[in-house]
Order: structure tokens, then C-alpha cells, then sequence
């Protein structure tokens, strides 16, 4: 945020004040109820923030309100903008204003400066206060507006946010949207019309142009994801599987896990991710040697058994052998 941009309109018709952010050399955008009760061309007064007081209020006309705005304020045309014509004024020396739009569904910093009622000084004299917190996409969706999260800093009370109406918000170094009011949801939501909005509405684009204020939306907020959210699943290694568990799984019709090791999610609901379960693998080894050792006899459970018996024998001594012969001999007397 440029801090140089940062404006306080002065309304002498209803006699309050409000915010505003410079887009342009001379174009200030605002809330269209800030300056409530001014006609077209009409004169306001515009007062540039310099943290030393060194600025003064200077004249600005109004050039712009929404045709829809024009007998009742919408929520999405609460939008006004604002020329400055005092001939003392000098636009400050800052890089070109660049404009974003919020996709995706995480949600964003924002920071915005303003004049609220809050920071009101003895001497009547505004101060500003920021507005930092975060914006969440997900919610207002149908509405179409930015809902701002105050999680940083001071929240003055209800009636303290008065005199922040116009504010520019911005995330990073885009200009997203003006504040416009504060939602009775919870303290420190406030609302704002996103600048992608007025910019469908008659004339605004055109009024821009117009004053040498070049227009071009950036899409931002869908790069990093939000710490809030949750992955459908948590993947967790194992080691590789036994010959015992590639077998079972193969035989069942499906494909063996890698060798080097794998990950199975955890899903709701107990599903193993197509692993065997331990009991069902051993009932099923215990058939599957039973198949083997009466249908493939060469190598089989049967074979084995038969093996081992024949090596029994031939290590037992026959009626003839040495050994048998010794063993019959009674022992000397």
C-alpha cells in the first residue's frame, strides 16, 4: 500500500467524512454514500495523508456514480468516483496503481487505511487506523462481495468504524476493493464492494479511461494453499509386503504393491486400500497349500511331508548295519 494515496473526504452537504484511495493522478475512488447528497460535478473536499500535516484540504468534483445508484445505494454499487481540481494540487510521485480480483478459495492478507471515528482526535482532527486482516473468498459468495476478517490490530467498537467508508483494500500490491460497511455477523467483519464489480457497471471503466487511469484486473490469491485446510486423505508409508501378502493379493486379482516400499491412504469408512487382511490371508494360505499339496504333488505340502519321512528312515539303522549289530550284543558281564 502506498501510503502516499491515501486520502480524507470532507462531505459539506451532510456534513461527514469518510476515505478514499488516489487510482489515478487526480482520481480518487470511494464509497458511493460517502459522498451521499453531492450531484454530479458537484464539490467535495479531498485532504492527501501526510503523517507530518504538511497537506492541506483541496476542492474535487464528483464524476462518477452508478446508474443504479442513482435513486437507492446497492451493496454492489457502492462506488464513487472523484477529481481532484484544486490548483494547488500535485499528484504524488508513485508507481501506477494495479488493480487484483480474488479466486480460488484460500484465504488472503489485505491491509486498508483509513479515518475511522475511532482514532478521532480533541481537536476534531481524524487519525488513521488500519484495517489489517484477511479475505475470504468462500464466504458472501452470492453476493458477490469482500468480506475483510479484522484478526490483526485494534477493532474499535460498532459505531468506531464510522468514517472508514472508502477505504482502498489492498492484498500485496493490488487494490481490490472499497470498504463500504461493517456486517453485524461478529465484531470486525467489515464489507467491501470488489473493484471487478463496479467495474461492470456503466461508465466506470470508460470514467477511468477517461482521466488516464489504465484498468486491468490480475488474478491473485490462488498460489499458496490454506493452512486450514484438510487433505481428503493422509497418506502413510509402510514397509514393503511379505512374499506371503504379494501372493495372496496376486492371486485375489490384484496388482502386488512395489517392492521398494508404498503408501495405502487411510480412507473414511475402514476400506484397506485393496491390502488383504491378516486373518483372511492365513485361511487362505491354509487352503491354498491343501490345493497345492493334492493337485500338484511335485513341490507340494504332501511332497515335503514324504521328504522328511524318507530321511527319517534312512537315518534309522537296519537289522544288519553295524550299529544293529552292536546294539544286539548283550553287555559283557
Amino acid at each position: 500500500m502506498d501510503q502516499s494515496r491515501v486520502v480524507e473526504i470532507w462531505n459539506a452537504v451532510l456534513g461527514k467524512s469518510g476515505s478514499g484511495y488516489l487510482i489515478g493522478d487526480d482520481v480518487v475512488l470511494t464509497a458511493h454514500h460517502v459522498v451521499d447528497g453531492v450531484r454530479m460535478r458537484g464539490s467535495v473536499e479531498v485532504r492527501q495523508l501526510d503523517p507530518a500535516g504538511r497537506t492541506d484540504w483541496t476542492a474535487a468534483e464528483l464524476v462518477w456514480l452508478p446508474e443504479a445508484a442513482a435513486s437507492e445505494i446497492s451493496p454492489d454499487a457502492d462506488g464513487a468516483l472523484l477529481r481532484i481540481t484544486g490548483p494547488d494540487w500535485q499528484p504524488p510521485v508513485a508507481p501506477p496503481v494495479r488493480f487484483g480480483r480474488i479466486v480460488g478459495r484460500n484465504r488472503v492478507p489485505c491491509l486498508g487505511l483509513g479515518f475511522p471515528d475511532a482514532v478521532t482526535r480533541p481537536d476534531h482532527a481524524r487519525d488513521t487506523m488500519p484495517i489489517r486482516g484477511h479475505v475470504d473468498p468462500l464466504h458472501g459468495m452470492k453476493s458477490r462481495m469482500t468480506t475483510v476478517h479484522v484478526d490483526v490490530g485494534i477493532v474499535p467498537s460498532r459505531s468506531g468504524w464510522r468514517g472508514s467508508s472508502g477505504t482502498g483494500l489492498l492484498c500485496g500490491p493490488h487494490l481490490i476493493a472499497v470498504v463500504t460497511t461493517e456486517k453485524s455477523l461478529a465484531p470486525g467483519v467489515l464489507e467491501a464492494v470488489p473493484v471487478s464489480v463496479l467495474a461492470e457497471l456503466p461508465g466506470f471503466e470508460q470514467t477511468l479511461r477517461a482521466h488516464g487511469v489504465h484498468f486491468v484486473t490480475e488474478e491473485i490469491g490462488e498460489a499458496s494453499p490454506d493452512a486450514d485446510d484438510e487433505p481428503d486423505y493422509a497418506p502413510i508409508a509402510i514397509p514393503p509386503p511379505s512374499s506371503r501378502h504379494r501372493l495372496a493379493v496376486g492371486a485375489g486379482g490384484h496388482r502386488p504393491p512395489p517392492s521398494g516400499g508404498s503408501q495405502y491412504p487411510i480412507r473414511p469408512g475402514g476400506d484397506s486400500g485393496g491390502r488383504v487382511p491378516r486373518r483372511r490371508t492365513r485361511r487362505f494360505h491354509r487352503s491354498h497349500r491343501g490345493m497345492r499339496s493334492r493337485s500338484h504333488r511335485a513341490g507340494g505340502g504332501g511332497t515335503r511331508r514324504a521328504a522328511r519321512r524318507s530321511a527319517q528312515q534312512r537315518r534309522r539303522p537296519g537289522p544288519g548295519s553295524a550299529w544293529g549289530a552292536h546294539a544286539a550284543v548283550p553287555a559283557a558281564q
